[in-house]
């Protein structure tokens, strides 16, 4: 999967959750101040993206600001499922 895959999937989501016009939002969009978001809201985000892609997201940096670094931690989740462990 592609980073403008996962940054199209990630912008109709945030549009979904936060009741806003997905073709508003970019990957520059930040989360609290151009969308409005709260704890909350961002709290949806990350529940809906970690079932949308089957992944789990770093609970650490699970504190995206901008739409590219939600971006960034579901690349990261999703090459993290993917690894191969070595013996």
């Amino acid at each position: 999967m592609t980073d403008e895959t996962i940054f199209e999937e990630l912008r109709h989501l945030c549009a979904a959750i936060l009741h806003t016009d997905p073709t508003t939002i970019t990957l520059e969009t930040d989360l609290y101040a151009d969308l409005e978001a709260d704890s909350l809201d961002l709290t949806e985000v990350i529940v809906a993206s970690e079932q949308h892609f089957g992944t789990v997201l770093d609970p650490v940096g699970a504190q995206p600001r901008t739409v590219a670094e939600a971006v960034r931690l579901v690349r990261t989740a999703l090459d993290r499922s993917n690894a191969v462990p070595t013996a």
